[in-house]
C-alpha cells in the first residue's frame, strides 16, 4: 500500500510539472501572438489553434505517464505521425527544405519524363504555380493563378533536383492517387507529403523494433524536428534517413541474433535498402560496407559472405553511376566560369586540407546545433534555439547512462569510426564541388542535416545505452512539447 501510494505522488508530482510547462507554453505563444499577429480573425485562429495544441499536449503527456510500460517503438507511431501530419498542415507547399525542386522533379517523373538536364522544368503552369514559393496560408488560398492541371506547359528555369524516381516512390506514388480524383495539383502534392510521412513510419517503426539495442536513441533521433520536416515535405532526405536507420538497425539485428543463417527474404531486404541509399545521395553509399558486422557464421563461409557484400556494393555502385550517367545531365548551374573545384583539389590538396580544417573548426558547432533541429524551412527561415541543445544532451544521457552495452570488437569499432569519418569528409568535399568557388577561405553549403544519416553510429560507438520505459516517457514528453513551440513558430510565421 505504501509502494502504491509512493507511486500515486510521482505521478502527480510529474503530472503538475507537466501542467505547469504547458501553461508556460500556453503563456509564451500568447505573448508571440500579441506581439505579431494584429488582424483580429488571424489572432483568434492563432489562439485556437494554441489552445488545441495545448490540450493536445496534455492529454498525451497524461497517456504516458499513465502507462506503466511502454516500448519505444509504440510511442514513435503515437508522436512522430502525429506531429508530422500537423507540420505538413502549418508549414506551407514549397517551404520545406529545397521542397520546390523537388516537387518539379517528382511531377515531372509522373509525367514520364525520366531523363533531365536539370536546370528546366517543362510542366504545366498549374503544377507550377502549386509549387512555386507560397509565403503564407492565404498565398495559397487568395492567388488567383490556377493550381489545374488541365492547362498549358511552360518553362520553369532555376534548378531541378537530381535524385533517382526510386528516391521519390512514395510521393510518386501519392501525386498519382491523387490525380485520379482530381486535377487541383495542390491537392497532389499534399497526398504526395502524406504518402512520404506513411512510407517514412513504416520504416522507422521497424527500425526501432527490431534494433537490438539503442531503441530509445533511435525513438530520440526520429523526433528530431529537421527529421520530422523531411519525412513531412517533398523532400528526398525522408527516404535517405529512414532508408538508413533500417538498414543499420537491420544489420545490428542480424549481428545479435544468434545460430539463425542469413535467409533469402535478409538479402532481399538489404539489397533494397543498399539500393535506395546509394541512389538517394552518391556519398552515403559510403555505409553499406557496414554489411561487413553481420557475422561469417551467418553465410555458408567467409568467402560467401565477401562476396555477398561485393555484389550488393557493386550493383548499388553501378546503378548510382548508371542514374547520372543516363538519368540526368550533370548541374552546372551555379558553377561559374573558370572555376574548377576538381582540379583545384588535385593540384593543391594541401590547400584544400586547409580549407576543409578551417570549415570544420569554425563550423562545427553550428552543424551540430543543425543537426538537432535548430534550423527548418527553406533558408532557414524558423530557429529554435533551445530544443537543439536539449536533445543533444538528452541523446548524450542516453548513449552513456544505461546498462544496455554494445559489444563492438576492436576491428568493428574501427570500420564504424571510419565510416563516420568518410561520410563526414565526403559530405564537405561534394559541397566543396558542388557549391564552393575555389577562391573561399571555407567550404560552402554545409548544413547539419546532411550528417543526420550516420548519427545511429556515432551514439553506437558510445553504446551504454538507457532502455527503460521511464526514458521513453521523458523522450515522448519531452519530443512532443517541442514539437508543440515548432507548430507554433510555423503558423505564427506564415499566418
Amino acid at each position: 500500500m505504501k509502494e502504491m501510494l509512493k507511486i500515486d505522488k510521482k505521478e502527480i508530482a510529474a503530472t503538475i510539472l507537466v501542467g505547469i510547462i504547458i501553461l508556460i507554453t500556453f503563456l509564451y505563444g500568447s505573448y508571440k501572438i500579441e506581439n505579431i499577429v494584429v488582424n483580429e480573425i488571424k489572432l483568434k485562429i492563432c489562439y485556437s489553434i494554441l489552445i488545441i495544441l495545448c490540450i493536445l499536449e496534455f492529454s498525451i503527456s497524461l497517456y504516458f505517464l499513465n502507462n506503466k510500460t511502454i516500448k519505444p517503438e509504440k510511442a514513435f507511431l503515437i508522436i512522430v505521425p502525429l506531429f508530422c501530419i500537423l507540420l505538413t498542415l502549418s508549414m506551407p507547399l514549397s517551404k520545406g527544405h529545397d521542397e520546390t525542386i523537388h516537387g518539379l522533379r517528382i511531377y515531372e517523373y509522373v509525367e514520364g519524363k525520366f531523363i533531365s538536364n536539370g536546370i528546366k522544368a517543362y510542366l504545366e503552369e498549374g503544377v507550377i504555380n502549386a509549387i512555386d514559393n507560397k509565403p503564407t496560408y492565404e498565398s495559397i488560398f487568395n492567388n488567383e493563378k490556377t493550381y489545374d492541371t488541365n492547362t498549358q506547359k511552360i518553362e520553369w528555369g532555376y534548378r531541378i533536383a537530381a535524385y533517382s524516381p526510386l528516391t521519390y516512390l512514395p510521393q510518386i506514388i501519392g501525386i498519382n492517387i491523387g490525380r485520379i480524383f482530381t486535377t487541383n495539383s495542390i491537392i497532389h502534392f499534399y497526398i504526395a507529403r502524406i504518402a512520404n510521412i506513411i512510407t517514412c513510419t513504416i520504416m522507422l517503426y521497424f527500425a526501432i523494433k527490431i534494433i537490438p539495442y539503442g531503441k530509445n536513441m533511435m525513438f530520440l533521433l526520429c523526433i528530431i524536428p529537421i527529421v520530422i520536416e523531411g519525412f513531412s515535405t517533398l523532400s528526398a532526405d525522408g527516404m535517405l534517413i529512414s532508408a538508413s536507420f533500417l538498414f543499420i538497425a537491420y544489420i545490428l539485428k542480424l549481428r545479435e541474433e544468434k545460430n539463425k543463417k542469413i535467409s533469402k527474404k535478409d538479402i532481399i531486404i538489404l539489397s533494397v535498402l543498399s539500393i535506395i541509399i546509394a541512389l538517394s545521395k552518391t556519398i552515403y553509399i559510403i555505409l553499406l560496407p557496414l554489411l561487413f558486422l553481420i557475422p561469417k557464421e551467418k553465410f555458408k563461409n567467409n568467402k560467401t559472405k565477401i562476396i555477398f557484400i561485393a555484389i550488393i556494393c557493386i550493383v548499388s555502385a553501378i546503378l548510382d553511376i548508371g542514374w547520372y550517367i543516363i538519368g540526368i545531365q550533370k548541374d552546372t548551374f551555379f558553377v561559374e566560369a573558370g572555376n574548377n573545384p576538381v582540379g583545384f583539389i588535385i593540384s593543391n590538396p594541401i590547400e584544400y586540407v586547409k580549407k576543409l580544417l578551417y570549415t570544420i573548426i569554425k563550423n562545427t558547432p553550428q552543424y551540430i546545433q543543425e543537426m538537432f533541429g535548430l534550423k527548418l524551412e527553406w533558408n532557414e527561415a524558423i530557429t529554435i534555439p533551445i530544443f537543439p541543445i536539449a536533445l543533444l544532451i538528452l541523446s548524450i544521457l542516453i548513449s552513456t547512462l544505461g546498462k544496455i552495452k554494445t559489444n563492438f570488437k576492436r576491428m568493428e569499432k574501427i570500420l564504424l569510426v571510419t565510416i563516420i569519418i568518410s561520410c563526414i569528409l565526403l559530405v564537405f568535399t561534394s559541397m566543396f564541388i558542388s557549391w564552393s568557388e575555389t577562391e573561399t577561405l571555407e567550404i560552402m553549403g554545409i548544413q547539419g542535416r546532411y550528417f543526420i544519416p550516420i548519427l545511429p553510429l556515432v551514439f553506437l560507438l558510445i553504446g551504454n545505452f538507457l532502455e527503460d520505459s521511464k526514458t521513453t516517457k521523458i523522450i515522448s514528453i519531452l519530443g512532443s512539447i517541442m514539437q508543440i513551440y515548432v507548430i507554433m513558430e510555423l503558423v505564427l510565421y506564415h499566418i
